[in-house]
């Protein structure tokens, strides 16, 4: 499927414009569901196309996810993923949509085997543009973590401080509802 699917993107088969449904956007979806009877054959064929690469894609990334994944289907399947991004944003154009993706589902799940990341070191890390997307992912997400962390911290310190207040109205109540006893 992996070579099928990048022959069609680099022929221009597969649509390379990321199509995403909203809810309101569903209701004109089926609507065009209508129109798709008008299209032309050429036109049908690449939507499906595009939706069966969506699907291939959304499976790859979910074996990465899955605890119940060899390590070697892991690595084929990263192997995979590779390739799309060689060829999804164009012939020999790097997708860095895809490849962001993938380096962030591969960074926040605990079932990646060991042998993806030794794969990816060895053989795509001393590729130039992938070393430097991967570190812009691994950038991105630690700046992100940060600012979760900062507001955790944050909230656990208002936490905090609402439960030293609430102890020292507690304490401050004490004598007096002894006194009134």
């Amino acid at each position: 499927l992996k070579l099928f699917y990048v022959a069609q993107h680099d022929s221009g088969q597969i649509s390379r414009k990321k199509q995403k449904l909203v809810p309101a956007a569903a209701a004109a979806a089926t609507a065009a569901a209508a129109d798709q009877q008008q299209q032309q054959p050429e036109d049908l064929y690449s939507s499906w196309l595009t939706r069966q690469y969506s699907s291939f894609i959304d499976t790859l990334i979910s074996l990465l996810n899955s605890s119940a994944t060899s390590a070697s289907v892991q690595v084929a399947a990263v192997s995979a993923l590779m390739e799309c991004v060689r060829h999804e944003a164009g012939p020999a154009v790097f997708s860095n949509r895809l490849f962001s993706r993938m380096v962030r589902t591969l960074l926040n799940s605990s079932n990646v085997q060991p042998e993806v990341f030794a794969l990816l070191v060895s053989k795509y890390l001393p590729y130039w543009d992938v070393h430097y997307y991967t570190l812009q992912v691994i950038s991105k997400l630690s700046q992100q973590h940060a600012v979760r962390g900062s507001a955790a911290t944050a909230a656990a310190a208002a936490d905090g401080a609402a439960a030293e207040d609430s102890d020292i109205e507690d304490a401050d109540q004490a004598p007096q509802q002894q006194q009134q006893h």
